[in-house]
């Protein structure tokens, strides 16, 4: 509402002055603005947007924010917006006064007006007043606003767009005549003529957005139209000035994607086009004029205030014969009311024009336009009872909007586009028709009340022979019986109360019969009995030349029409039956005339059958086809069971399994042509996999993946992976490799940046508590310019108490800091309109660009997928792995740096964020401690993992794959170098007695990541060298003794070893000091032991020792345990040669292995002994 009125002295004394000039901090007015931003670029027109921050907004005694602003710029026109601390409040619950001041220093009077916008009718969260004007919609210097808060209500934040729409464009000549001459009329041939109507491109003036708007238009079937009045003064002069400050406020301020109305009117009759419609007028578009209403209805503003002056004249006289047109072109009566969803009261009956004020809160039209109501339906009414159109010969057109996307994969809606000609009747009945290829014909689910038989081939089994002699003969059903007065072939069609149905077939009779006749019941309840139990028969006599309508109620026939009609025998003829089971009225047509009609008082409202019949004649039918009634748009269901209208598969690339025909009517029963969309359909999954040559990844490596789809599928479209680290807490990646993964295990990750809203950790999903929050923020950076596709993986819910609920996620953002996450894309979910929304926001403002239909219920996990194409610009949107809305944006953002979650008044949980990119079928894997690395981060033990390959493909029908995991153990640093290596078989020797054997001892290596998995030794004359024996697996043992060796005497040898992990790699070698071979003189080269043995092996108390020498010589018995501490058993200077036995007391030796060693000046033998527990 918008009101003049005069305030006391008393007050307008109180704030004579300009707060942001003196910078008095005065007390109930808001001090100075938070920030102050010039905004004349991106609006292409001087434009500042002042913003005060919640320290700064106070509540005066008498319960209103008072806002002074010294406007940086001459303006003629601005809004206020505002956040509220109480939710759910009504825009117009919020009243607002202001005056402004001219440029020559003089404050004109107060004028009133109420909240207008809600905070979930606009991307930016806030409350909106309409757009205000000055008084005369001229430039003034200065504002000031009483914002009257709801009693309850605290400000938290307020925003006041100043703009100069007044820029001097020029007017077109034809307009400058429609304001002289008050109107003028295009005439047009048809009745009621249809009004001259301003294009776009004669009011946008230089608005660059507003002339090439890209956005993609919704079509509806409005069945209302709702009345709404500027904020303008009445005393303007230039209409598409106004209309351009409304285009600006809607788009720039309020951020919808064009401006809300679909038509505008001004004082000078001028009628203006509104939103962007390609197919204007003939079919609507959806505005965003009255929230949930947009749907079903279309909006007419009058420009001017309409609270205290009555439009002109010639401005109702254009609405109406607008309205005139557009209601006889919709054949709808504009004196009635029916059932819409309203803004603001749910779902009810409203007048066909009603007032903004009937559907939503708010004071619009104005209490003159609205008091006015009444006469423009009436008057409505009267231009079109007052046509005398001629006959309308011209058959209206339909067509069907092609797919984006010819393959399709699960339920899927298809647009039509229904026009009758400008002086036509306009439209009246719209049918289609879902058909599916089976393989080797075109059928339709009978189900869901469709049918369709071209009888190619054998009748199919969906027919059921009762009586006749039915047959297919070249194509045709044929009745062969001339003796059968009652013959009975049928199929099952559900036909309930829901849709209005059209009835298809060709026949031709013939025989030599005297009493031919044939037809078809419909709606029969019983197909079996000889009158289809209670059903319809349209009946046509050849001999009697009649066209006959009956009901058959408990299985009689009852005669309703009776009417002469030439049936020539031996002729083909296309036969139309159309019922409308709500009000009973049954049309009758043969070669689209048409030849009878009936309304039944008391209508069938359900039916499982249809049935041809014929008697005393032979009949040919064909091409039998039941379609239904339809709205602009329709869901075509996809899937493999009874239940779907498609229920098979393509059966090769090339080869359609849904064809969708529709056919309209206008009200002159004039029928369009037939038009057909074929589709191809596969909903089976495509699969992948990946693999990599070696088990353990220590550098760079290769990936192959293997990636197909079903044999007749629609082919693979995109390849996406993912790398994922185990960063020995958590799994996660690399976000500065465009991969990006969070569990939210534990507490939430240093990665993300809490901007705005609570957000934490419960029970292991990240969640945003805030309900009074309408914009929560976090973010974290991800790289995504480095694949041309990015995939968004995450699981969410939206649930609360509130009832503006919603939840998105941003992408391609670069600068999630800012409120609207700078240039960035934005999909947004919104609960309780059920609604799946796509955003582009450029400079920090959000665009609407398309609105889905979808259903989501409170307190429910989804899975999402949103896939987007930096290069071409488009957006898919899984849920639950089902394509559920695309856009595609024609100037695509190509580069982007961060991610964010937000939500809007609602309680949002989010799990399992995941972000593949796309790839080839091969693609290299980087590995290392580096930051630019796809893997950083190693194994931590052998037995877990470091990383993972993930992989998911789409097909060309928008089928997702389950996703494969590659599981990967990586290690790419050696072994713990071995701290030494001892020559001999316990403490380090220098010289050795035997030519022939050699022995060695070392530390044990460790490795945390793969594990050691063994020990190579060689020996060499040198350290390091293999000339003595060739690098030799020891297995896991840390000694060892190489014998069969032909050693040199006096040569020193050196014993080199190294350890190896599970990944194959190896530790630095170390080598022992060196063993001299030396054997004493007269002993060397004599062998000095014939035997050597100790039993029982393994011992307890007790271990023989046997031995035989060659010669009497000096001898010494040892045994050594795995720690090298060495027991001396026996030591001689000279030992008798012969045949030995000694026998060691064992009890006090610990269990354990212990090396068991004989030495002798010509060598030493040794044995492995265990001692047992």
């Amino acid at each position: 509402m918008k009101k003049i009125y005069i305030l006391s002295v008393i007050i307008i004394s109180s704030f004579t002055f300009i707060y942001a000039q003196n910078g008095r901090n005065h007390e109930g007015i808001s001090p100075r603005a938070n920030k102050i931003t010039n905004d004349h670029q991106r609006r292409e027109s001087p434009s500042y947007i002042i913003e005060w921050e919640e320290t700064n907004l106070r509540k005066n005694n008498e319960g209103s924010y008072v806002f002074l602003i010294e406007s940086p710029i001459d303006f003629n026109c601005f809004g206020i917006g505002w956040e509220s601390s109480e939710k759910g409040i009504k825009p117009g619950e919020f009243k607002i006064n202001y005056r402004v001041k001219g440029l020559d220093g003089i404050w004109k009077e107060w004028i009133s007006s109420d909240g207008e916008v809600a905070p979930e009718e606009t991307p930016t969260g806030l409350y909106w007043s309409e757009l205000l004007f000055t008084n005369d919609a001229t430039i003034h210097s200065a504002i000031e606003i009483h914002l009257i808060a709801y009693e309850k209500a605290k400000i938290n934040f307020s925003r006041v767009d100043i703009l100069n729409t007044t820029n001097d464009y020029a007017i077109p000549e034809w307009i400058e005549k429609d304001k002289k001459e008050e109107t003028q009329e295009t005439l047009r041939s048809s009745c009621p003529t249809l009004p001259t109507i301003i294009p776009r491109s004669d009011w946008c003036g230089s608005y660059t957005d507003c002339h090439n708007a890209n956005y993609a238009v919704t079509y509806i079937d409005a069945t209302h139209i709702v009345i709404h009045h500027g904020a303008s003064p009445n005393t303007y002069t230039d209409g598409p000035s106004i209309v351009r400050s409304y285009w600006n406020y809607h788009v720039n301020t309020l951020g919808w994607a064009d401006i809300g109305y679909n038509y505008l009117t001004d004082k000078y009759g001028n009628l203006y086009q509104g939103r962007k419609n390609p197919n204007l007028p003939t079919s609507d578009v959806r505005g965003a004029h009255a929230g949930n209403a947009n749907s079903g209805s279309i909006g007419i503003s009058f420009i001017g205030n309409a609270d205290v002056t009555l439009p002109t004249t010639v401005q109702i006289d254009k609405c109406t014969a607008m309205m005139a047109w557009w209601f006889k072109h919709k054949n709808l009566d504009p004196t009635t009311s029916a059932g819409m969803t309203t803004q603001a009261f749910g779902y009810q009956v409203k007048p066909r024009i009603c007032g903004h004020l009937d559907i939503g809160q708010t004071s619009c039209p104005g209490t003159t336009l609205y008091g006015q109501l009444p006469n423009l339906r009436t008057a409505t009414k009267a231009i079109i009872d007052a046509c005398t159109t001629s006959p309308d010969n011209i058959p209206p057109t339909t067509s069907i909007n092609t797919l984006g996307n010819l393959w399709q994969s699960s339920d899927f809606s298809l647009t039509f586009n229904d026009l009758d000609d400008l002086s036509g009747s306009g439209v009246d009945l719209r049918f289609y028709q879902a058909m599916e290829y089976t393989g080797t014909e075109w059928r339709a689910n009978g189900q869901n009340g469709f049918f369709n038989d071209n009888f190619n081939s054998t009748i199919h089994p969906e027919w059921t022979s009762h009586s006749g002699t039915w047959s297919i003969v070249n194509g045709r059903l044929l009745q062969s019986d001339q003796l059968n007065t009652n013959s009975n072939i049928s199929t099952s069609v559900n036909q309930n109360n829901s849709n209005s149905y059209l009835y298809q077939w060709s026949a031709n009779m013939n025989g030599t019969g005297a009493n031919r006749r044939s037809g078809l019941h419909f709606f029969s309840d019983n197909a079996a009995l000889a009158n289809r139990g209670n059903s319809y028969l349209v009946w046509f006599r050849a001999d009697d030349n009649k066209i006959q309508i009956y009901e058959t109620e408990n299985n009689v026939l009852s005669l309703k029409v009776d009417l002469a009609l030439t049936i020539n025998a031996n002729t083909w003829y296309d036969y139309k039956v159309i019922y409308n089971p709500l009000n009973g009225k049954i049309e009758v047509w043969m070669d689209n005339l048409l030849v009878a009609n009936w309304t039944d008082p008391t209508p069938l409202t359900s039916g499982e059958y249809i049935s041809l019949r014929n008697g005393d004649s032979e009949v040919q039918f064909d091409n039998v086809k039941v379609r239904k009634s339809r709205n602009a748009t329709v869901n075509i269901t996809v899937g493999p069971t009874g239940g779907k209208d498609i229920q098979y598969e393509s059966i090769n690339s090339t080869t359609e399994a849904c064809r969708v025909n529709t056919l309209i009517k206008d009200v002159a029963g004039n029928f369009s042509s037939e038009v057909a969309q074929n589709i191809f359909i596969d909903w089976t999954f495509p699969s992948t996999s990946s693999s990599v040559q070696e088990s353990w990844q220590t550098t760079d490596f290769t990936t192959e993946f293997t990636d197909e789809d079903n044999l007749n599928g629609s082919g693979i479209d995109r390849r996406f992976y993912q790398i994922l680290e185990n960063q020995g807490t958590e799994w996660r990646a690399n976000a500065s490799r465009g991969f990006y993964s969070d569990n939210f295990d534990n507490a939430i990750h240093t990665d993300w940046t809490q901007a705005k809203g609570t957000w934490n950790i419960a029970a292991g999903k990240l969640v945003q508590s805030d309900e009074n929050e309408n914009n929560s923020n976090i973010f974290a950076a991800l790289t995504q310019n480095l694949s041309n596709r990015y995939l968004y993986n995450f699981q969410g819910k939206i649930d609360g108490s509130g009832t503006n609920r919603r939840a998105g996620f941003h992408f391609f953002s670069d600068d999630a800091s800012l409120a609207n996450r700078g240039n960035s894309y934005f999909i947004w979910f919104r609960l309780d309109d059920n609604t799946l929304e796509f955003y582009k926001v450029t400079n920090d403002v959000f665009a609407q660009q398309k609105v889905i239909g979808i259903n989501i219920n409170p307190g429910q996990w989804y899975d999402y997928k949103i896939i987007y194409d930096r290069i071409n610009g488009e957006i898919k949107v899984y849920r639950d792995d089902e394509n559920i809305g695309n856009w595609t944006d024609p100037n695509p953002i190509s580069n982007g740096n961060y991610i964010s979650f937000r939500g809007g008044n609602s309680n949002f949980e989010v799990d399992n964020l995941k972000i593949y990119r796309t790839r080839f079928p091969s693609l290299t894997v980087s590995v290392g401690p580096g930051s630019t690395n796809d893997i950083r981060f190693q194994n931590i033990n052998p037995t877990s993992h470091a990383a993972k390959i993930k992989s998911i493909v789409t097909d060309m029908a928008d089928n997702i794959s389950a996703i494969h995991y590659n599981d990967l153990r990586v290690d790419w640093t050696a072994p713990d170098e071995i701290n030494y290596v001892n020559d001999g078989t316990g403490a380090d020797i220098n010289f050795v007695n035997s030519t022939t054997e050699l022995s060695a001892n070392w530390a044990s290596s460790n490795d945390e990541n793969s594990g050691i998995i063994k020990y190579w030794y060689s020996i060499g004359t040198s350290a390091g060298a293999t000339d003595g024996v060739v690098w030799t697996d020891n297995g896991i043992n840390t000694f060892v003794s190489h014998s069969g060796l032909l050693l040199n005497p006096g040569q020193t040898y050196y014993f080199n070893v190294r350890a190896e992990n599970g990944a194959g790699l190896y530790s630095t070698v170390n080598s022992s000091d060196g063993q001299t071979v030396d054997i004493p003189a007269g002993l060397k080269g004599v062998n000095p032991f014939i035997s050597f043995v100790a039993l029982p092996n393994p011992f307890n108390s007790s271990i023989q020792i046997r031995f035989s020498l060659t010669q009497a010589q000096p001898l010494k018995i040892m045994m050594i345990d795995m720690l090298g501490k060495t027991f001396m058993l026996y030591n001689t200077e000279l030992q008798a040669k012969g045949d030995h036995n000694f026998v060691v007391n064992g009890k006090d030796f610990s269990p354990g292995v212990y090396t068991l060693q004989l030495i002798t000046p010509g060598g030493t033998r040794q044995l492995k002994i265990i001692k047992a527990n």
